[in-house]
């Protein structure tokens, strides 16, 4: 069976829902006083109060929900794939997809921040965002994207930038909204939603489950720099002989490697799966300024081709997390808008789920051994499990004047932190706890911006950060960030904008306390923040009704970055986390956008450079040119069509120049569509979709994840063939 074919029965996607006519009115209406509305558009993101866009003192680029809608996108992440300015190793297991903004790479998705519905959902313990398909996009108003150092108004880890998902209001939406979905892969989804109204009141409940097989990889694989083909199913030798060693002997049972799980032994047939199990729910009610939202999620990925099969196969991971949030505004219809939180948010591994099934390796450095990258022991499963959590007190307060906007703030943070993860005994199935830790953090900042001339408006803002461990040494101490921006508009259809920022990313716990017997036997209580500085230069044209054009100059360095590195240890070494060196990322980007009567065009460029600032060592996996573009047509008032393309150049990998035989140093570039297809209105509000993803079904590689060094990480990832969905969606 050819590859698109497994598992493709196309099965219909029903949305059943009931939305304001406000709501339906903007997403059909694309007049040209629609369209005068759009060219207004303001954002908060970049300021903490709403601005028009060409005013904002950084780079913001926003998706409405009729956009996503008529491009249809299936998930979160798929529709960060279609914006400038991100680098993606899509692996596709214990991280679905691991996501780098402005060529910062590291080993997580860890250098942005993802706010979802006012929370932010970087995990506490490690920083990093575990973006899955758990997040529902039936509800969102828009998608805010914030580039550069956010420290001001965000704190730490806004390094890169910042992903704001917005979702419509309680007070603008009433009715049930439920969504099933079918496709590719045995692909199922269901989402739902009620909202209501009791007098002052407004409720809503909503949930999402999303499942699929994913694509099916055995007998898939890739070859490495010593010519092998490395499958990413297990594939043992025929001719192996277990060595006489007891200590390396394999568990056979009927001929077939054996492993423990849940205390019961399972046959390892070594067949690549990678099923993915994720779901939401969330509640929220709000009373004249007062609002109460709680939320919780969890996905489960297979190994995917996170790890080589030699290393680790049939290992699921599941993280979960969630929010419970408190929040009271006032003075909206003035000047002054009082706002005033509480955010309780964990998140964690299921310790339940979540197991790694590890085997011993015989490696050499010759690549003609013919023991080489041949399995010879398999051990017992690990479970793991872990636990983080977080308090924050924040207040608001926003002042909007005609020539004088302002924002001051402050927010505590008390956290809850593992050193690491607590592993279960394979022998006594007892779980082993960890240290925890107590961190705090005083925050408080104000940004203001001024208009000095009709053509010409200042930003400035500043920041301190005072961090410490409650009972115990530790923390960062005392930092401070700012941000200062100047806008210029020389005519009205043009302006220009100079942004100097900072920002600063906080060592997370897992890189002080985290330790590895063997590997990395020292924790680094005592790391330092890693502190950016950038500069930006923007230039911004809208030359008639419709359009919109950007391009982006910028220029960012880190000090203190932190990197694992060989420290002497006992008679020898091991590593340790430390702050060595810098990292210089520069790039420039290209954003042209066209909404018409007809529909909507864009078109989007991106080049990056990342270097080591004192080697000059190239960073891998940044692609030094990535296009992206995409248009949606509506050809009859009963039609309507969007294409999007997307185009990677070669990127070197983090083992670019490494001598390693396992390893691959270049991944080559790619092109993809996408598209989908909508019927509207075949009867009173029922639409019809049909979505395809990878349109000529082109076979292309990802980098691998973290070192991707060929031994523990795949060092490339084949992404999956052509994929088609329907979705039948009925609307009031």
């Amino acid at each position: 069976m050819k590859p698109w074919e497994a598992g493709m029965w196309l099965k219909a996607t029903i949305l059943l829902g009931a939305v304001t006519p406000t709501l339906s009115a903007q997403e059909e209406d694309w007049s040209r006083k629609r369209l005068e509305e759009l060219r207004r558009t303001h954002v908060i993101t970049a300021s903490g109060f709403s601005q028009p866009f060409v005013a904002t003192p950084a780079k913001v680029v926003t998706l409405r929900a009729e956009e996503i809608r008529r491009r249809g996108y299936l998930d979160l992440e798929e529709l960060l794939h279609d914006l400038g300015g991100f680098d993606f190793n899509r692996t596709m297991g214990i991280e679905w997809s691991t996501i780098f903004m402005r060529g910062f790479r590291s080993s997580n998705s860890d250098r942005f921040l993802l706010i979802w519905d006012g929370v932010i959902q970087n995990d506490p313990w490690k920083q990093n965002v575990w973006l899955s398909r758990q997040y529902p996009l039936a509800r969102v108003q828009r998608v805010e994207v914030m580039y550069g150092p956010a420290s001001l108004l965000y704190g730490a880890n806004a390094m890169a930038g910042i992903i704001n998902v917005i979702l419509r209001p309680l007070e603008e939406v009433r009715g049930v909204e439920a969504e099933a979905t079918a496709g590719a892969f045995n692909t199922r989804a269901l989402d739902a939603s009620w909202t209501g109204g009791l007098g002052p009141w407004s409720f809503q409940v909503a949930a999402r489950a999303f499942r699929s097989d994913e694509a099916n990889f055995n007998g898939k694989g890739w070859t490495d720099a010593a010519g092998r083909f490395r499958a990413y199913d297990l594939r043992i030798p025929g001719d192996l002989i277990p060595p006489s060693d007891p200590a390396n002997a394999l568990n056979y049972s009927g001929g077939f490697p054996t492993y423990s799980h849940n205390g019961q032994p399972r046959i390892l047939d070594g067949r690549y799966s990678n099923p993915t199990r994720d779901w939401y729910v969330s509640g929220a009610a709000a009373w004249r300024g007062l609002s109460l939202k709680a939320f919780a999620w969890s996905t489960e990925e297979g190994q995917g081709q996170w790890y080589t099969a030699l290393n680790k196969v049939q290992s699921p991971w599941t993280p979960y997390g969630g929010a419970l949030e408190l929040a009271h505004e006032r003075g909206t219809d003035g000047p002054w808008v009082q706002r005033t939180y509480a955010h309780l948010r964990y998140a964690g591994i299921d310790g339940d789920r979540s197991f790694g099934l590890r085997h011993r390796v015989l490696f050499t450095s010759d690549p003609t051994d013919p023991r080489d990258l041949k399995l010879t022991r398999t051990d017992p499963s690990l479970f793991s499990k872990l636990f983080a959590r977080e308090l924050r007190f924040g207040h608001r307060s926003t002042l909007q004047r005609a020539r004088f906007d302002a924002v001051l703030g402050g927010e505590f943070i008390a956290a809850d932190l593992p050193e690491d993860y607590h592993v279960r005994s394979r022998d006594t199935e007892a779980w082993s706890a960890t240290p925890r830790h107590q961190e705090r953090n005083l925050g408080i900042f104000a940004n203001a911006q001024f208009k000095l001339h009709p053509r010409f408006e200042l930003s400035a803002g500043s920041r301190f950060d005072r961090n410490f461990h409650a009972g115990e040494p530790g923390g960062f101490g005392n930092l401070s960030t700012s941000r200062l921006a100047g806008i210029w508009a020389p005519h009205p259809d043009h302006h220009l904008k100079l942004i100097w920022g900072q920002g600063y990313q906080a060592p997370p716990a897992f890189q002080k306390f985290s330790t590895a017997p063997a590997i990395r036997d020292l924790p680094a209580p005592d790391l330092q923040p890693e502190k950016l500085q950038s500069w930006e230069f923007m230039y911004g044209f809208g030359p008639a009704l419709g359009w919109e054009a950007s391009l982006n100059l910028f220029r960012s360095r880190v000090k203190g970055f932190i990197t694992l590195t060989t420290v002497p240890f006992g008679t020898g070494s091991t590593t340790q986390y430390r702050n060595l060196g810098g990292v210089t990322m520069e790039g420039a980007e290209l954003e042209v956008r066209y909404r018409g009567e007809w529909g909507e065009g864009w078109f989007n460029a991106g080049s990056h450079r990342a270097e080591d600032s004192g080697t000059g060592r190239k960073v891998g996996d940044i692609a030094p040119l990535k296009l992206n573009g995409g248009l949606t047509w509506r050809p009859a008032p009963h039609w309507g069509l969007s294409l999007r393309g997307h185009y990677v150049g070669p990127r070197d990998t983090v083992n670019w120049d490494s001598p390693s035989p396992y390893v691959v140093r270049r991944v080559s570039p790619y092109a993809t569509w996408e598209a989908s297809v909508t019927a509207f209105q075949l009867a009173r509000g029922l639409d019809l979709r049909l979505s395809i993803q990878n349109l000529l079904n082109r076979a292309y590689y990802d980098p691998g994840a973290r070192t991707a060094d060929g031994k523990t990480y795949n060092a490339v990832a084949l992404q999956p063939p052509f994929r088609a969905y329907l979705t039948l969606t009925w609307r009031r």
